[in-house]
């Protein structure tokens, strides 16, 4: 029932993009833990961090052990939407980074007068939010592109490591006469 796809972190572009998402936000982590003191905004910087890692984590885990799929059990398809979620987290997190990146920046000019490594790791965690929030925006953007533009169908649509697939859904295996829904 579960299939661990091991190569799924170096594929090209959903697996390389999860992988990135969470690697990056862990980073961004150990970078902020590092400063021995904190301004009043780098709690949006954690809170973005934290959010991205947890959640990206766990559908990252999910994706390598192939639960992103629709599975059987019994006469029952279930489905957990994987795709639609992580478009959703994308979505909101970019915009957060951008935020974040922000407040970087101004947090390196505004340490700059003061002694020690603020700065450096400011600069370093401002990249850190860039390249975290580009990948972020990359994937909501292909995720956007695999659901045909028009309207948004995330619900259908399973993430493999290089592309998406759609599933038929009940309407389409009914009318190949599948099995029939029961009202």
């Amino acid at each position: 029932m579960v299939a661990f796809d091991a190569p799924f972190p170096s594929k090209w572009p959903f697996g390389i993009l999860m992988t990135a998402q969470w690697v990056l936000s862990f980073a961004l982590l150990l970078a902020l833990w590092s400063l021995d003191f904190q301004w009043a905004g780098t709690g949006l910087v954690y809170y973005t961090a934290w959010m991205t890692f947890g959640m990206e984590l766990f559908s990252w885990i999910a994706h390598l052990f192939g639960l992103q799929k629709s599975y059987q059990v019994g006469k029952i398809y279930f489905h957990i939407p994987f795709a639609a979620t992580d478009f959703v987290n994308s979505v909101i997190l970019f915009p957060l980074y951008a935020l974040s990146t922000l407040l970087c920046v101004y947090f390196i000019f505004y340490s700059l007068r003061y002694v020690g490594n603020m700065s450096v790791v400011y600069a370093f965690a401002a990249v850190l939010c860039v390249l975290a929030g580009g990948t972020c925006g990359y994937f909501a953007l292909l995720l956007y592109r695999a659901s045909e533009n028009k309207p948004i169908k995330l619900l259908g649509i399973f993430i493999e490591g290089t592309s998406t697939v759609r599933f038929a859904s009940i309407v389409e295996s009914t009318e190949n006469g599948g099995p029939r829904p029961t009202a």
